[in-house]
């Protein structure tokens, strides 16, 4: 459990200084895997968090979530680890992408992900009388619709306190999403899916405008999150009134400059 790690408590405090926009970042600490935790400590104080370990959208062991109050944390949270080209630092403050490829050489790879939020006043919910929440009575639709869900995946979303949703058309499902992944704060519309069939028509529109509605009656926001190469799935979560969050920026270190990194680390 990430609860016994020695720095989790340190780290989710650091975070919780900015819970929306940090996130991705929480979550990562109560339910994925890490394989590293580091908390740079200023003052008795943190000042900043990095973590290893699966992506949301990249399951690699190299992937890295950092964030830091300022330059002198991030120096130490990046003296503190030995990077290769294989990792990828995942960062969502524009000040830090700067300072990685001012000062550590790093460079964008040209992906990321976007986060989204929006709250009772901004929700926009086109109305499907089509998009209905399902019942654990509803695994043979799932099973028959061949939308994704296995029988045994759709019931563990039940048993994990998700909610799922689908558009129904014609007897199958056509498209289906979930709710997921809460804190004190927000949920997050997740597993967004429609048939190449029906795509084009606003169901994902409609369907996640329902989910995020679902979300609000029991939290101040909804949450989206999406690939920066998403296009689609950006205008649907604008369509609904999502407002971004976050942009979290890929870096990658080049191998010609690993010694000079190192160097100047000292």
């Amino acid at each position: 459990m990430n609860q016994d790690l020695p720095s989790y408590a340190a780290a989710v405090d650091y975070l919780k200084q900015d819970p929306l926009v940090n996130r991705e970042l929480l979550l990562a600490l109560r339910a994925e895997p890490i394989a590293k935790l580091s908390v740079a400590i200023r003052n008795d104080q943190p000042v900043g968090v990095l973590i290893c370990g699966p992506g949301p959208f990249i399951p690699d062991p190299y992937w890295i979530r950092l964030d830091a109050s300022d330059a002198a944390a991030l120096d130490e949270l990046m003296r503190g680890f030995h990077f290769t080209e294989r990792h990828t630092l995942s960062i969502h403050r524009p000040w830090i992408g700067a300072t990685l490829t001012a000062r550590y050489r790093m460079q964008p790879n040209g992906t990321g992900v976007y986060g989204y939020l929006v709250d009772r006043e901004h929700l926009v919910t086109p109305r499907d009388a089509s998009v209905r929440a399902l019942t654990s009575q509803d695994a043979a639709l799932v099973e028959r619709s061949q939308c994704g869900w296995t029988r045994s995946y759709f019931q563990r979303l039940f048993s994990t306190g998700r909610r799922p949703w689908a558009v129904v058309r014609d007897g199958v499902i056509v498209s289906r999403a979930s709710s997921g992944y809460p804190d004190a704060f927000s949920e997050e519309v997740v597993g967004v899916w429609t048939h190449p069939k029906w795509r084009g028509r606003g169901l994902a529109r409609s369907l996640v405008g329902a989910v995020a509605a679902d979300i609000l009656e029991r939290k101040q926001y909804a949450a989206y999150t999406t690939t920066y190469d998403n296009l689609s799935s950006q205008a649907v979560a604008r369509a609904v009134g999502f407002q971004g969050c976050f942009a979290a920026d890929s870096y990658q270190i080049r191998s010609n400059t690993l010694a000079n990194r190192e160097a100047s680390l000292g």
